[in-house]
């Protein structure tokens, strides 16, 4: 769905960007045509990040996107742990580290990925798949030992 952009191995989303998929989607035998998207900031008031209320219409077979920037000023191992309602795929500085299609609800911690994380800006890409009912996730960094990760700043834009 990132075409114009590189694809997801190579995209460095940030507010405004615009997206126009010219393919085909196909779910159920049903074919879709795909409608223009624009990167957004979204606020929540908790950590469960409620999508339903961005993506109007339709509200089913859909398909979004999340990004943050994680600036380090060394490099370690840390985990991402997430949770999503329902499937996803896990970027980690533009390299595939995870992807379940499932269908679920989202809770904490559903899923724990130990990543590289580097001395600069590092960027988490998130893609998560609706099917019916709520679409949301979950998403934070610990250390390896599960503590909150401390000494690091998030942006959501590649220029901090």
């Amino acid at each position: 769905f990132l075409i114009d952009q590189g694809g997801e191995q190579n995209i460095r989303p940030e507010e405004g960007m615009k997206h126009n998929y010219k393919g085909k989607i196909v779910h159920g035998g049903k074919v879709f045509k795909a409608k223009p998207a624009v990167w957004q900031i979204v606020e929540s008031p908790t950590p469960l990040v409620g999508l339903t209320k961005i993506f109007k219409d339709p509200k089913e077979y859909i398909t979004g996107y999340a990004a943050v920037y994680v600036k380090s000023n060394i490099d370690k191992k840390i985990l991402v742990k997430l949770g999503s309602d329902d499937g996803y795929k896990l970027w980690f500085n533009h390299k595939l580290i995870a992807a379940d299609h499932i269908h679920r609800g989202a809770v904490m911690d559903q899923d724990t990925h130990e990543v590289e994380l580097k001395k600069g800006l590092n960027l988490i890409l998130m893609k998560i798949d609706q099917d019916y009912g709520e679409f949301s996730y979950i998403l934070r960094l610990t250390e390896t030992d599960g503590i909150p990760l401390e000494g690091v700043e998030y942006f959501l834009s590649p220029k901090p």
